[in-house]
């Protein structure tokens, strides 16, 4: 440490060392691939407080809105045409 982080900091606070801090705070990692090979990953603590769950529920809701308007419009897929609509379409004369 140094002699600047020690006077911040003293020693009765910095017990733990990163790699310490780091292993007894758990966090579980999942990924999600969406189909056009994108990938979506959360990282979260475990275990997690239930204050914590609601603001995180909240907080995807909100995600959730953002992507929706981010996504683009499927190409409409053509439609079979009756016979109707095929005379309909030839030139008169």
């Amino acid at each position: 440490m140094t002699e600047a982080w020690q006077r911040l900091f003293p020693k009765h606070y910095c017990t733990l060392t990163a790699a310490e801090t780091l292993a007894a705070t758990a966090i579980r990692g999942d990924v999600f691939v969406l189909s056009g090979g994108s990938e979506v990953i959360a990282n979260l603590p475990d275990p997690m407080s239930g204050r914590d769950y609601e603001d995180l529920k909240d907080w995807l809701e909100l995600m959730i809105r953002k992507a929706g308007r981010k996504v683009m419009s499927e190409p409409s897929t053509p439609t079979h045409k009756s016979s109707e609509d095929k005379a309909d379409e030839q030139p008169r004369a």
